[in-house]
């Protein structure tokens, strides 16, 4: 198998990808620990649990579901509120056992007051936005991008990566060149993808140390879905592309794409302002705003307009996708193109 150690190194790239993901769902572990049960759920169960309450349970008109906690001996009275919705509403008066002062708490859909009373009480009230946790589907595949854009940078450079080293004599059957690069084209994609797929898992793992999330789709969930997939690989094709037809040190490319891919639209955007009352600004804002148009990390970043979301170029979903599928390919074939004329 000639493209062999194009497999080693696919691999050795998604191991990385995999303990980058592992050290976030032990982090998010800790915190998860660490925040113990200061949420409404964990608060109205660790309340309901203690031997000396007693639990009160009614149905509201509006079909809510309120418990009222009462606990005398230590000095504790809560209400709950379920709401139809999936919210809880929670109000807690209880010893004040923390030396801290009066203190807001917003830990993603929930919030939290705590307000301190006379004779060493506290009053804390919670709310939980059951509505806010149902995650885009599209955003959350979105969100996988800067993980597949390491893997991307790792297995970058591909073809330079085979122009120095070769055996004067090798006894193996003929192998073309196109189809070679072909191969680790596919394979190098391959991985891209799953580290993508790794990264919402890790996601999923994570969400679910504080609750068991749901999801919706919009309009624009698969060409979200779609982009978070092929943006990376037109990355990957873009360094793929700038070092092709190099002997050695393809991984200097690769790290100065960085630099240069993250610079070119924010001195766009810097320029943008000037360009309109300086003829020089102008000249290197047409230049830095042409360049974006060809720069793959250029399209992540995204806004909602009238209720949509676009890209920082204001393009739609679907033409963003189309961009960047547009930029994958003719950067690969350019890189086939630079690499058939490199003497192996």
């Amino acid at each position: 198998m000639s493209y062999y150690v194009e497999m080693l190194r696919a691999k050795r790239a998604l191991i990385v990808a995999a303990i980058i993901l592992g050290i976030l769902i032990l982090t998010t572990g800790i915190i998860r620990i660490a925040v113990g049960g200061s949420h409404v759920g964990g608060w109205q169960t660790d309340l309901s649990t203690s031997p000396t309450a007693h639990t009160t349970k009614t149905t509201l008109p509006d079909g809510s579901m309120k418990a009222v906690v009462d606990d005398p001996v230590r000095r504790v009275h809560g209400t709950f509120v379920q709401h139809p919705d999936g919210s809880i509403d929670m109000d807690i008066v209880e010893p004040d056992k923390s030396t801290n002062r009066d203190d807001h708490i917003s830990f993603g859909s929930f919030s939290m007051n705590e307000d301190r009373l006379a004779g060493g009480m506290r009053h804390v009230r919670g709310h939980f936005h059951a509505a806010d946790m149902r995650f885009e589907i599209g955003v959350v595949f979105l969100v996988t991008i800067p993980i597949a854009l390491i893997v991307a940078t790792m297995l970058g450079g591909v073809l330079a990566k085979e122009n120095d080293g070769h055996l004067d004599i090798a006894w193996t059957r003929p192998f073309s060149r196109e189809q070679y690069a072909l191969a680790a084209f596919g394979i190098d994609a391959a991985a891209i993808v799953l580290s993508s797929l790794m990264t919402v898992a890790a996601l999923l793992i994570c969400s679910l140390f504080f609750l068991v999330p749901s999801f919706k789709a919009t309009p624009d969930s698969l060409w979200q879905i779609a982009i978070a997939f092929v943006g990376p690989i037109a990355w990957y094709a873009l360094l793929t592309a700038a070092s092709a037809s190099l002997k050695r040190g393809p991984g200097l490319v690769c790290g100065l794409g960085w630099v240069v891919g993250v610079i070119v639209p924010a001195v766009a955007g810097i320029l943008e302002g000037p360009a309109k009352l300086n003829s020089i600004a102008n000249a290197f804002y047409r230049i830095f705003d042409t360049l974006v148009y060809v720069d793959p990390i250029a399209y992540f970043s995204f806004s909602y307009h009238n209720g949509a979301m676009h890209t920082a170029t204001g393009l739609s979903m679907a033409a963003c996708l189309a961009v960047l599928a547009g930029l994958a390919v003719g950067y690969l074939a350019l890189s086939m193109a630079q690499w058939r004329r490199v003497e192996a």
